[in-house]
């Protein structure tokens, strides 16, 4: 930008006097009361007031400062001062500083307009105008002239920008009416994990009546335990027999485990398991007819000791039950706890569905805010640019992910990103340069 720096010349107006000026008054108050108001850019200064004259003489004179007389023009404004009332305008004249000379004093008999549309004559103003001092000033409006040519070309400049910036307008609405469209899928979305929702409600209930059960069984199995420690040292011997049986049932827990997802699919396999089991089963038979009424009581409780893991501890009491009672038990047993395994996994690979479309609609709608984070900006003066500190600000929005990406783009160290970017070394950046650059690493990030 230029120097403010300007020569200024000295402009004396003398206001001499008037002649035939218009009685606004008409009689009802006397005549007019006239004094002029003389303004030179914006510069003002007035005549005393001549009471009751429709030719007044003032004989008052002024100085002003003019910046340009080339351009400039100086105003004379006749008023009518009233005492008891806002002050009227009579009428007005306009005079170019144009045709003045150095040091030359010219007289001027104005005629003075009405002010209006009709622009009717109402009198004549005598004034004299001289030039004191306007060296320098021509060299100055030369300049002026330069830095206007100047001004017009970044206009234009300005007006290329503008239509660019439509144009982004036009890709941005594009881009809002895509996000509506994601929004609304989201809303389908959310409405299915409501009624995911409400299903899990609903198993969590089923879950909590079998916590409620087990909790009875436990409480149960406190009693057995304790009858069970005053027999401790008759049944040692078989509790080491029933641990190897444990650990033979825990191997085909095991297989279970890998298995449970095929039970559907491979009925066979599961009926040769569960032949497996009841051989293990007729075996605990024979042992326990070797022990006496009190082992035989105890039996089922000692049996139900040998659960060690949470998730074994179902398929070990049903067992027992099957042990103790019938077979036809612990077929029905297997069959509710392979149904509620295939029910749970149905659930769990539903929540995988909707956890990786959550996680995808959470990348959209990052990208999505940047964008508008960077079209937020868009009210910063796209003429001036970015100073260094707001630079610094604009960063710190983006966040380190973005910044680091900015600067691997344009190889720049830390502390360096704005001195790279102000390639023309004018101390700022454009904004429009920016948002473009920054478009560009959103859709680069959009597609990873």
């Amino acid at each position: 930008f230029f120097s403010t720096v300007c020569a200024m010349g000295l402009l004396k107006v003398d206001v001499v006097s008037g002649s035939g000026i218009a009685d606004i008054d008409r009689g009802f108050a006397g005549k007019s009361d006239p004094y002029v108001v003389v303004v030179v850019e914006g510069q003002t200064q007035k005549t005393r007031t001549i009471s009751e004259s429709l030719n007044p003489v003032w004989e008052e004179s002024f100085e002003f400062t003019v910046n340009n007389p080339e351009t400039e023009s100086i105003n004379f404004l006749c008023w009518d001062g009233e005492s008891h009332r806002t002050d009227s305008i009579i009428a007005c004249a306009t005079v170019s500083l144009n045709s003045l000379k150095q040091g030359e004093e010219q007289r001027m008999d104005l005629k003075l307009l009405r002010p209006g549309p009709e622009g009717c004559g109402s009198g004549t103003l005598t004034v004299n105008l001289t030039a004191v001092d306007f060296s320098g000033l021509m060299a100055e409006v030369k300049r002026l002239g330069e830095i206007e040519g100047r001004l017009n070309e970044e206009v234009n400049q300005l007006k290329e920008i503008e239509g660019n910036l439509k144009e982004e307008v036009g890709q941005l609405k594009e881009v809002e009416t895509k996000l509506n469209a994601d929004v609304e899928a989201l809303g389908t979305e959310v409405a299915e994990l409501k009624e995911i929702e409400g299903s899990l409600k609903e198993e969590v209930g089923q879950l909590k009546e079998v916590e409620t059960k087990l909790n009875a069984d436990v409480e149960a199995l406190g009693t057995e335990v304790a009858e069970l420690k005053e027999i401790e040292g008759s049944l040692k011997e078989e509790v080491g027999q029933l641990k190897e049986v444990e650990s033979s049932l825990t191997e085909e827990v095991g297989q279970l485990k890998e298995t449970e997802s095929k039970l559907n699919e491979d009925v066979a396999s599961f009926t040769q398991k569960l032949g497996l089991m009841s051989s293990q089963v007729e075996d605990l038979k024979k042992t326990r007819d070797l022990l006496d009424a009190q082992v035989t009581k105890l039996d089922g409780a000692n049996d139900r000791m040998r659960a060690q893991l949470d998730d074994l501890k179902t398929i070990e009491e049903g067992m027992k039950k099957f042990a103790a009672e019938a077979g036809e038990d612990y077929a029905q047993f297997v069959s509710q706890l392979t149904s509620q395994i295939d029910r749970n996994e149905a659930l769990l690979a539903d929540f995988a569905d909707e956890n990786t479309k959550l996680k995808e609609n959470r990348k959209r709608q990052q990208v999505n805010m940047l964008l508008q984070m960077s079209s937020s900006f868009s009210h910063w003066d796209s003429k001036v640019g970015l100073s260094p500190d707001e630079f610094l600000q604009y960063l710190s929005l983006l966040g380190p992910e973005y910044e680091a990406k900015i600067k691997e783009r344009i190889g720049s160290e830390e502390g360096q990103v704005f001195g790279t970017l102000d390639t023309d070394g004018s101390g700022t950046l454009n904004m429009n340069e920016l948002r473009k650059m920054l478009e560009e690493i959103t859709q680069e990030a959009e597609g990873e």
